[in-house]
């Protein structure tokens, strides 16, 4: 069973690595997803580990 996972991501902007780390939480339901650009801690919770990395794989740029 897979408790921990990174995913890095080739920003299209800057051509830069982005990292996110998936972590299982200790229910062993929920996943961690934190964005290793953001400060320690900042994290969004998930369900479902396949949810989890479509939604950073569907990451877009910011618009201002």
């Amino acid at each position: 069973m897979i408790k921990k996972l990174k995913v890095v991501v080739k920003c299209p902007v800057n051509n830069e690595d982005v990292v996110f780390k998936l972590e299982q939480h200790s229910n062993n339901f929920d996943w961690h997803v934190s964005d290793t650009r953001l400060d320690s801690g900042s994290s969004t919770l998930w369900g479902d580990v396949g949810e989890a990395v479509k939604n950073i794989l569907t990451l877009s740029a910011n618009k201002s």
